[in-house]
């Protein structure tokens, strides 16, 4: 009986000390996000408070280090409307296919561009009230009807203007998400305001938190494989936020989440809503702190 329940104790204790691959690697892949974010904070330990109410400056950081100033373009269709069976298509240019997701500034749709025949995801935002305000050069544009717009919008302009990528099919080309467009739409009626809208290429394998289950499923990849896998994906990834930083900026919210796949070995930065420059604070009881 003695050696019995000794030799079940012994099975107990092996069981449960081998963690199993999915939680590894899963618990691997979280650290590196946690590894990224808790750089993050110390930065802005070093360089003071987080920041959130007062507006981002798009312009001085890139004249401070030599790059040519941000030019304000806007879409080619500033104002939209609803239309179609459900009001969910955007003047028949954008074709409603299923909705992705909610979130607290707003939800993101799946549609299909009638122009490029590609998939797109188009963020809808909620509020029309936020802390940029927009630039005098686009009011014009944009009929004077609103006044402040979401940061990931410039944010959206400014990546492009630092990488000078010019978005194409091919998603090997790109180190971040690019924004493909940008506009205000309404459904015309009369008690209805417009919303800001943000399009972006739809990236059909997801985050990194996709990957990182997918990963998991697989019971005979060694963690040494899936370093040397993806270790050449996460080094790129830190030189878009290097680039990121030397330009001035610094993104503010990395995570798995906003680490796009554009294939296994291939990640993409997104999610540009807390992007601002490095030297910008927060006001503490109204005033900008010193």
């Amino acid at each position: 009986m003695r050696m019995s329940g000794c030799l079940e104790l012994s099975c107990t204790s092996i069981s449960s000390g081998l963690p199993s691959l999915f939680r590894r690697t899963y618990t691997r892949l979280l650290l590196i996000g946690l590894v990224i974010y808790l750089y993050l904070s110390l930065f802005w330990k070093l360089h003071g408070v987080r920041p959130q109410n007062i507006q981002t400056d798009f312009l001085r950081p890139l004249l401070d280090h030599g790059r040519q100033s941000l030019e304000w373009t806007h879409s080619d269709q500033p104002i939209r409307r609803y239309s179609g069976d459900h009001d969910l298509d955007i003047d028949g240019v954008y074709i409603f296919k299923r909705e992705l997701g909610y979130g607290y500034e707003g939800s993101a749709r799946l549609y299909e561009s009638k122009d490029t025949g590609e998939y797109v995801v188009i963020k809808t935002y909620y509020s029309n009230r936020f802390r940029d305000q927009l630039p005098d050069s686009l009011s014009d544009c944009f009929l004077h009807k609103i006044t402040s717009w979401p940061t990931e919008i410039p944010a959206g302009l400014l990546m492009s203007a630092i990488f000078t990528v010019v978005p194409s099919p091919d998603s090997q080309t790109w180190s971040h998400v690019p924004m493909l467009d940008y506009f205000l739409a309404h459904t015309g009626s009369y008690f209805s305001s417009p919303k800001w809208h943000y399009v972006t290429p739809y990236i059909q394998h997801g985050t990194l938190v996709n990957l990182s289950q997918v990963a998991g499923s697989r019971n005979f990849v060694s963690l040494a494989s899936l370093d040397q896998a993806w270790r050449p994906s996460f080094n790129k990834l830190l030189s878009t936020l290097a680039t990121l930083h030397d330009a001035g900026y610094c993104h503010d919210d990395i995570k798995p989440d906003n680490v796009y796949i554009a294939n296994a070995t291939h990640w993409l930065l997104g999610d540009y809503g807390n992007l601002r420059e490095i030297n910008h604070q927060e006001p503490v009881g109204g005033l900008p702190v010193e």
